[in-house]
């Protein structure tokens, strides 16, 4: 059975997180942001309901494990902001390979659906970033459980393991602006 932890880390590496995210919070990198998907920085004040909706369908296959619904604004298709990060995740996990996996921008209101990314099994961290403490959330389930982790205001660092049996499906719910790292752990 998959289980989410909180990745305790020292203080060194939450600054280095925290100056990633100053930069990508910034308003030279939010505008690339906004003119690079123009049309795409659509809201959701619904969001719950339809990541609700969606875990219903999950008994009964109707959500697809490797897609989901993109309602949030992929930034990082060249891997740069988790290239600066993947340094620090390198220097946290010294005997393993570390490979970013992408960074998202979410804006207030969107989310990404329920997914297992069981197409690249193995341990991941996920560094985010929000706004505000309580109000974005990681939601998981495990067997018949569905548990919400919300993230707390400022960074994020959280780690699981993806397998292709037993699933573990998860799906990101954003009330305020969230940004996010992945990294795969070799």
């Amino acid at each position: 059975m998959t289980k989410l932890t909180s990745v305790q880390v020292s203080n060194k590496h939450l600054l280095s997180f925290e100056s990633i995210f100053d930069m990508w919070r910034s308003p030279i990198h939010l505008a690339y942001v906004a003119d690079k998907n123009e049309g795409r920085l659509n809201r959701f004040p619904n969001f719950i309901e339809i990541l609700d909706e969606q875990e219903k369908g999950l008994d009964q296959d109707i959500v697809s494990p490797e897609g989901h619904e993109t309602h949030y604004i992929g930034y990082d298709p060249n891997g740069t902001l988790c290239s600066l990060g993947l340094d620090i995740v390198q220097e946290m996990y010294p005997t393993k390979e570390v490979i970013p996996t992408g960074g998202v921008y979410y804006p207030p209101m969107s989310y990404m659906g329920w997914h297992t990314n069981s197409d690249f099994v193995g341990k991941r961290v996920y560094v985010s970033w929000s706004a505000k403490a309580d109000r974005n959330f990681f939601r998981y389930k495990t067997g018949e459980n569905t548990y919400t982790d919300f993230d707390k205001a400022g960074v994020n660092i959280r780690e699981f393991t993806l397998t292709k049996d037993p699933l573990f499906w998860h799906c990101v719910g954003c009330s305020t602006q969230r940004f996010s790292l992945g990294y795969a752990v070799l």
